[in-house]
C-alpha cells in the first residue's frame, strides 16, 4: 500500500484493481458522492428539515 493513510489504496491501485483507468475510478468516486448528496439532501427535504421546516415531518400535518 503506497498511500500515507492506514486502510485506504490510492486512485492508481484502485484502478488496477479494478482494471480500469485512474480516471475512471474518479469519476465513478465522483458519482457516487454526488448520488449520496442528492439522497441526503431529498431525505432532509421528505422529512421536513429542510429550510423553514419545523423538524418534524409528516407528523406535525397529522395533528
Amino acid at each position: 500500500m503506497t498511500d500515507p493513510l492506514k486502510g485506504y489504496i490510492s486512485l492508481q491501485e484502485a484502478a488496477d484493481l479494478l482494471g480500469v483507468s485512474r480516471p475512471t475510478v474518479y469519476r465513478r468516486a465522483l458519482a457516487a458522492e454526488q448520488y449520496m448528496n442528492s439522497t441526503l439532501q431529498k431525505t432532509i427535504f421528505i422529512n421536513g428539515l429542510g429550510a423553514g421546516g419545523t423538524g418534524q415531518g409528516r407528523n406535525r400535518e397529522q395533528r
